[in-house]
């Protein structure tokens, strides 16, 4: 799945548990950096 426009990951974090690949583009760098830290968080938490 290739989400345009990803944001913080709002909907990104439900693709990411249900597609076997996702890529978020966003135009803006903080917005990127906040969702990886969302999906790192989430899979410590899996742990």
């Amino acid at each position: 799945m290739l989400e345009l426009g990803c944001g913080t990951g709002y909907y990104g974090m439900y693709f990411v548990d249900m597609c076997a690949e996702y890529t978020g583009i966003d135009i803006t760098p903080e917005n990127i950096e906040i969702f990886n830290r969302k999906i790192k968080e989430k899979k410590r938490s899996r742990a």
